[in-house]
């Protein structure tokens, strides 16, 4: 038996990166839409997927890292956009729905759910997610997980589905995080759940930073300790961005390592240079953070992204406006450094999954999935809810949200700490 061929991304990937790509494009290609990559610059960078179907665009998706890694990334994202978007919320893959009795249900420790219970009791469309165990299910609010739902453009769509619920309080809560494609319905879960343990690690770091009180100190990846290739990598973000980059060690007390790499803004203005990356090997993670900043640069350079406007909105709210702009510059001039300490991961994704699972459940927070799209080759959409994990960082993107009570618990600790 010849050599068995290294499994790509830490395991995460349950195929080498060139029959991914293959394989994702199969699988667009059989639903009849069309796939155009486009070399955004960068080594690594970033890659363009721009999906369409007769001549008309459907949706893009971009991936980072070098060659393959940003291709695959990019054909599986294009894919994640279009299909949890509006165009697959259809009549016969909804429910309507009590909002209070949603209120009440399994979700209701997440502040987007919560709050239906302060507004007048109306139906509203839902779709069912089961845990990954397959025994029991929920009803989640399509517009969790499927911001553009709400959009004006949609109102049309809302009406034939018997959807009359008024979104006003509830819309600032909408993300499409969670939502992931993969060449597997394991894979997409893994990517899914890593994202989701990801941003409820950038939400901690926010409330800590900028809602505890005495502001504690973030914790750093000291420079010199980190293997070869990733100083390499870290070297090259800098030369690429033209200004510190700053790994900052976000993991949690759910232990899958979590890293930020940060570039401060200019005075006055939101940071947006800046990737995070979450995963069983801490290696992969700090490589996803370089690798989503590096992708950051790219984007700026291809399509000419101007700077994010103040989020004057929340200047009434002082901490929250903080959080907003993220300017982590004070807090890091009283950063404490760490060392690197690479993690073990397992060899492909059904086994990421078992782990990662396992850690979740292990602290009471249950992932909820369903499956969005499933090509006949496997290529799989999900979209996962992991109830009680902080969705907290949609704040930088100038949403006016509260904390659940996982964040509220993080800022008491401090405190009595």
């Amino acid at each position: 038996m010849g050599k068995v061929r290294e499994l790509p991304q830490a395991g995460e990937r349950g195929l080498a990166l060139d029959a991914a790509i293959d394989h994702g494009l199969r699988a667009i290609r059989n639903r009849g839409w069309a796939a155009e990559l486009t070399d955004l610059g960068g080594a690594p960078g970033a890659w363009k997927c721009a999906l369409s179907a007769d001549g008309r665009h459907l949706a893009n998706g971009f991936g980072k890292g070098p060659g393959d890694s940003a291709r695959a990334g990019a054909v599986f994202e294009s894919l994640e956009h279009h299909v949890s978007g509006p165009r697959f919320v259809l009549p016969e893959t909804v429910e309507l729905r009590s909002s209070h009795e949603v209120a009440g249900g399994a979700l209701r420790g997440d502040p987007g759910v919560a709050v239906l219970a302060d507004t007048a009791d109306d139906l509203l469309a839902c779709r069912t997610y089961r845990d990954l165990a397959g025994a029991r299910t929920t009803s989640v609010p399509v517009y969790l997980s499927c911001p553009d739902y709400l959009l004006d453009d949609h109102e049309e769509l809302r009406e034939e589905l018997g959807d009359g619920y008024d979104y006003a309080v509830v819309e600032r809560y909408a993300t499409n995080s969670g939502c992931a494609a993969g060449s597997s319905e394991a894979e997409a879960v893994v990517h899914a759940l890593n994202e989701a343990i990801e941003r409820d690690a950038w939400s901690l770091l926010l409330l800590r930073t900028f809602l505890a009180p005495g502001s504690p100190a973030p914790a750093v990846i000291a420079r010199d300790s980190l293997p070869e290739e990733l100083a390499e990598l870290a070297g090259y973000a800098e030369d690429r961005v033209g200004k510190p980059v700053t790994l900052i060690e976000m993991t949690t007390d759910l232990g899958v390592p979590s890293v930020m790499a940060y570039s401060a803004p200019e005075a006055g203005v939101p940071a947006h240079r800046f990737g995070c990356g979450a995963s069983l090997s801490r290696r992969h993670a700090v490589t996803r953070a370089l690798n989503e900043i590096l992708q950051c640069v790219a984007t700026d350079e291809a399509f000419g992204v101007p700077e994010p406007p103040l989020p004057e909105h929340l200047r009434e709210y002082p901490p929250f406006f903080a959080c907003g702009v993220m300017d982590f510059g004070e807090a890091l001039t009283r950063a404490h450094s760490v060392r690197f300490v690479d993690t073990a991961a397992p060899g492909g994704p059904e086994q990421h999954l078992t782990r990662l699972a396992g850690i979740l459940t292990g602290r009471g927070y249950r992932p909820w999935v369903r499956e969005l799209f499933r090509a006949d080759n496997g290529v799989a959409v999900v979209s996962v809810i992991v109830a009680g994990l902080e969705k907290f960082m949609v704040v930088t993107s100038g949403n006016l949200v509260v904390p659940g009570p996982r964040g509220r618990a993080a800022i008491r600790l401090r405190e009595a700490g």
